[in-house]
């Protein structure tokens, strides 16, 4: 019920903040063989593509009901699949649970899957290039898995060496990253609107996040 609700919820904000800058994004990638035209060819041409681009303008804001559907069912997964996680820690914790705790776990749940990934691993709109995608999708897996470590540890563990170990196994995927992706991103796009896009991105799974910690403290609390 949990990954139902919050996937549909995630969906509108998707469809509202992310979606028209991915539109946006591609817009400018179609348009980067345009920019190599010649500007001295003739009238007749440049209004071709004048009318070219008007068209792909338009298609920007227009709604692809194909690519919300597949957004949709993607989204109920995703939330469905982190609510097991939720779960999960919820069953191990032996303390009574309060909604403070329940966001709290919401948080660590945000910095483990979205934040701390995001420090190397940026969010990348289309047009850009930032190494393979099999290499950035092992990357992220690798530092969601040592965040999850790093900071269940720093809940259970008070002790100095403890909070070494920690600090140590939380830096461990960042240097990795590092040392595996020694390109610089091929980016065809506006720096601030990338910068934008990471924002917006990173937002997007804060309230992916929050929704989760609330609906999953309301049935947890229902059961």
């Amino acid at each position: 019920m949990t990954g139902f609700i919050v996937g549909i919820l995630i969906t509108f904000f998707h469809l509202l903040l992310i979606q028209p800058m991915i539109d946006q994004a591609e817009f400018y990638e179609s348009l980067s063989s345009v920019e190599t035209i010649n500007i001295h060819e003739d009238h007749h041409h440049n209004e071709e593509v004048h009318h070219h681009n008007e068209e792909v303008g338009a298609h920007i804001f227009g709604y692809d009901l194909e690519r919300a559907i597949f957004s949709f069912i993607a989204n109920i997964l995703i939330a469905t699949g982190f609510s097991f996680f939720f779960a999960s820690a919820l069953t191990l914790i032996n303390y009574s649970l309060s909604y403070k705790r329940i966001l709290l776990i919401g948080f660590f749940g945000f910095l483990s899957f979205c934040l701390l990934p995001s420090i190397s691993i940026s969010p990348q709109p289309p047009g850009t290039l930032q190494a393979d995608i099999m290499l950035r999708q092992f990357l992220w897996l690798l530092t969601a898995s040592f965040s999850v470590i790093g900071l269940g540890l720093f809940a259970y563990k008070k002790e100095i060496k403890w909070r070494i170990i920690n600090f140590v196994i939380l830096i461990i995927p960042h240097i990795v990253t590092i040392l595996l992706i020694k390109v610089s991103p091929v980016n065809s796009l506006p720096s601030d609107f990338v910068f934008k896009f990471i924002f917006s991105t990173i937002a997007s799974g804060a309230v992916l996040w929050l929704m989760l910690s609330v609906a999953m403290g309301y049935f947890y609390k229902k059961v």
